[in-house]
């Protein structure tokens, strides 16, 4: 492989990691900005438990996308 060859497979990579990252932060600003209000309801604990898990709502779509972010990790504490 040549040096040309491996600096634009960099930088395609790079460019790649780049919108993987642009997309994840304008995700997580329309989750937390739009998609939370919508689900959690200050006050009112049922509603909002009826919110997430009440099918085909706000909170369902909310709770895949939290747990396609956050659940989807491997465990850093030792069992």
């Amino acid at each position: 492989m040549s040096t040309n060859e491996n600096q634009r497979q960099l930088v395609t990579t790079a460019r790649v990691t780049g919108i993987w990252y642009l997309m994840m932060a304008v995700s997580g600003m329309v989750g937390f900005v739009i998609l939370h209000p919508q689900v959690f309801v200050s006050g009112e604990p049922e509603r909002a438990l009826a919110n997430v898990t009440d099918p085909a709502t706000v909170g369902e779509f909310w709770m895949i996308g939290y747990l396609l972010i956050y659940g989807i990790r491997p465990s850093n504490h030792p069992e």
